[in-house]
């Protein structure tokens, strides 16, 4: 876990706001561009609601997760490394993480199936669909399995996992760093019918982080979760 350094004049709570606040400013400017670039360049209208711009929109917000996280340890003297990034690759643990991974996505889809009954599936939770189906080709669907599986899950989990969750254990409990970091993950994921499966993913993530301190973990576990979601997606819009 981090050490704590009491020469910032920081705590943890204060730091993860920070991180927050920055990723919100991050936000503003890039939805106040888009909309700018919209009303001047009429053409730029098809561009923001095309898969290219999925792509670019998608990427830059997860490397602007990693970028605050290193930035923010930097200034509070702390290693980008210390977030758990050697060790933990025995075969057996994998293995045990990916069932987890199978067991989670399966009870996320039922639960959500459920939860749509009461709870309004509202934006943003089908603007992906709807620009693969719009946009599907064997190119694309690469371009989503990259995206899904790879780039999203080592930038939330770098966020989720090796920054907040990790300096909320600092001065909280087990139970308290996954209540708060759970309330922050249904935030930047405002779907109402998801927040039940949501919880329960993340308590099992936070859990899975808590035991091995290893940030690999998470994203395993997020990434099998993810590739699940992946085919179930290929095989919604069908193969072109």
């Amino acid at each position: 876990m981090l050490k704590n350094n009491t020469s910032t004049g920081l705590k943890s709570i204060k730091i993860i706001l920070l991180g927050i606040a920055l990723l919100l400013v991050w936000y503003v400017i890039s939805i106040t561009f888009e909309l700018a670039l919209a009303s001047f360049y009429i053409d730029l209208e098809k561009f923001f609601d095309s898969f290219h711009y999925l792509i670019i929109d998608w990427i830059s917000e997860n490397l602007i997760l990693i970028f605050i996280v290193f930035l923010i340890l930097k200034k509070n003297k702390q290693s980008f490394m210390d977030l758990g990034w050697s060790g933990g690759f025995e075969f057996k643990k994998i293995v045990l993480i990916l069932t987890i991974g199978i067991f989670l996505w399966i009870a996320q889809v039922s639960i959500t199936y459920y939860s749509r009954l009461f709870l309004p599936e509202n934006f943003p939770a089908n603007e992906m669909m709807n620009i693969f189906e719009k946009h599907s080709t064997l190119y694309n669907k690469v371009i989503l399995f990259f995206l899904l599986v790879i780039v999203t899950p080592i930038g939330e989990e770098i966020f989720m996992r090796g920054f907040i969750y990790r300096l909320l254990r600092l001065e909280y409990n087990t139970y308290i760093s996954i209540l708060i970091s759970t309330l922050i993950f249904i935030i930047f994921h405002p779907v109402l019918a998801w927040l039940p499966s949501l919880i329960i993913v993340n308590i099992v993530i936070c859990l899975i982080y808590e035991k091995s301190k290893l940030i690999w973990d998470p994203i395993l576990l997020h990434a099998s979760i993810n590739f699940l979601g992946f085919i179930n997606i290929v095989f919604n819009i069908g193969f072109h």
